[in-house]
């Protein structure tokens, strides 16, 4: 559990770290003003923060639910709070080196 615990927020860093340093342009918004790059990289790292942990929160409750190993509920839903929230980490880590690669 502990190596999740580190292995989550050392890939969370990461990610805020090629957040910050990903080259970046203005565009526009859903209501089609011009947004910086400062803008997109701080709305990026807030999804990061707080709507990673919220998606992650949700899964894991959906995930303790299942039955396993006569384990109660409280049991179950860090292990799977972390194993998601590692997942999601993970896969945003992939997408940012994919995109650092081709532009």
């Amino acid at each position: 559990m502990k190596k999740i615990v580190i292995y989550a927020i050392s890939i969370f860093i990461i990610n805020i770290f090629l957040t910050i340093i990903e080259p970046t342009g203005s565009t526009t918004d859903l209501t089609g003003q011009t947004v910086s790059g400062w803008a997109i990289k701080s709305s990026m790292i807030v999804t990061l923060t707080i709507g990673f942990s919220i998606i992650s929160s949700i899964v894991a409750l959906l995930v303790a639910i299942i039955p396993y190993r006569n384990l109660s509920y409280g049991q179950k839903y860090l292990p799977a709070l972390l194993v998601t929230f590692f997942g999601l980490q993970l896969i945003f880590l992939f997408f940012e080196i994919k995109y650092l690669f081709i532009s």
